[in-house]
């Protein structure tokens, strides 16, 4: 799992798939590959069928981004705020961490 960060002049179809490189990845390690896009929408590789699908749009997004989803702003992490390590979260953790539907 990762995210696009924020849009970009011009490129929000690109801010907002997965990248050739994020399809790559996921091929090679053979993991399903998930992403957080700047339109606020949380998208998912099946590496299996090669199919991609949005499986959330309530997360944070790019008010300056033209294909936003939602009126949700990012909030920025104070230094002293927590923060959820993926590396130790299990896929179910995640879920509830985003409040997305599991299919």
């Amino acid at each position: 799992m990762h995210t696009h960060g924020n849009a970009s002049e011009g490129n929000a179809y690109l801010d907002n798939n997965f990248s050739q490189r994020d399809i790559s990845i996921s091929q090679k390690k053979g993991i399903d590959g998930y992403v957080a896009t700047p339109n606020g929408s949380l998208k998912h590789y099946d590496v299996k069928s090669g199919e991609t699908k949005v499986v959330g749009t309530n997360i944070p997004s790019d008010p300056k981004d033209a294909t936003r989803t939602n009126g949700i702003s990012p909030l920025p992490f104070s230094n002293n705020e927590p923060k959820n390590d993926m590396a130790l979260v299990g896929r179910r953790d995640i879920f509830d961490i985003l409040k997305v539907r599991k299919w």
